[in-house]
């Protein structure tokens, strides 16, 4: 249990090659840390002034150790949470910082979940970053400020984005390296640049998802794989979708809705030609010659072997059905 107020000395965490400053060095397995609150308990500086170290964190643990983390803000220092293997959940937790390459929640677990979490991120920082992970969970947590929201590394097996808000961050999402992940009734809103960026044969399904504004609502790319249903991707200023590299892309009963640029854009598509399914949507109008002039395919450019299937189409907006957590989830296995 740790009562209210500010807790910012740093400890010395010793590993086997080197030595690194933890505010909470966590040195035995099973712990789990309560505060009195996010608004109560602390842990950090009062300025982001910790550049007598190198890189600081708040938590810091590199022995599988398994722990629970709860009640309790952390915010101006380098690193908020650094957790290699083991299990880690994170629960009503604040995460806050603005400097440089800061970076919110490191993890490289077996198993993590964060749940009703927010992270407050500016700069060029990352609230959440994972590699070396079997599963991440993340539900219920709000993603708010210009710095990047959850972003997935190396050796990543499925991450799960539920009842999320992203709020005005540089990209929301950015996945790589083949994860598959399954986002669903989450919101991403005033983004500056790609509310979902997924490269490198990555595998996404989303369901409920709202992605407003930005210049790129959906970029795929690197033979990845995207399905889209009750999707609402709308105000982009580029591509509601970007779709290159051979990938794979289904979007059904979905709104798209750019505010300029195209509502599909392909590009990279060499061999045999690939057909993208994006019937059964709405697109802001009734008349087909409309909706293909917002469609850049193989119809514009024979040397994109690429072709966007979009009729039949809705005439109006359509209905938003949900589908439970496990139905997606079995997707996957």
């Amino acid at each position: 249990m740790i009562g209210p107020g500010r807790f910012d000395q740093l400890h010395p965490c010793v590993a086997p090659a080197w030595t690194e400053d933890a505010i909470v060095a966590v040195v035995q397995d099973g712990l789990t840390f309560v505060g009195s609150g996010a608004d109560q308990t602390i842990l950090g500086m009062v300025d982001p002034d910790w550049w007598g170290s190198d890189a600081p964190k708040g938590f810091y643990s590199i022995d599988s150790y398994s722990a629970v983390i709860m009640n309790l803000t952390i915010e101006n220092i380098k690193t908020g949470v650094f957790w290699e293997r083991g299990k880690l959940t994170v629960e009503n937790c604040t995460i806050r910082g603005s400097v440089a390459s800061f970076l919110g929640a490191a993890v490289f677990v077996d198993s993590g979940s964060f749940n009703n979490c927010r992270f407050e991120v500016g700069g060029n920082s990352i609230a959440l970053s994972c590699s070396y992970t079997d599963s991440l969970d993340v539900l219920g947590c709000i993603f708010d400020g210009y710095g990047q929201g959850v972003a997935t590394g190396v050796f990543v097996g499925f991450v799960s984005i539920v009842d999320c808000t992203f709020t005005g961050n540089r990209t929301a999402l950015a996945y790589d390296f083949g994860v598959s992940s399954e986002i669903r009734n989450t919101t991403i809103t005033g983004q500056n640049s790609i509310g979902l960026y997924m490269v490198g044969n990555s595998s996404v399904v989303l369901s409920g998802v709202r992605i407003e504004g930005g210049q790129t609502g959906i970029l795929v790319a690197s033979s990845s794989d995207l399905t889209c249903t009750n999707v609402v991707v709308e105000g982009t200023s580029s591509e509601a979708f970007s779709i290159s590299s051979n990938s794979s892309v289904l979007v059904n009963n979905s709104h798209i809705l750019p505010s300029s640029g195209v509502g599909v854009m392909t590009s990279a598509y060499f061999g045999d030609p690939y057909i993208l399914n994006y019937s059964g949507n709405y697109w802001g109008t009734t008349d087909a010659d409309s909706i293909a002039t917002m469609i850049q395919d193989s119809q514009d450019d024979p040397s994109v072997h690429c072709t966007v299937k979009f009729e039949p189409f809705a005439n109006g907006p359509v209905p938003t059905e949900k589908k439970s957590f496990g139905s997606f989830k079995a997707m996957f296995r």
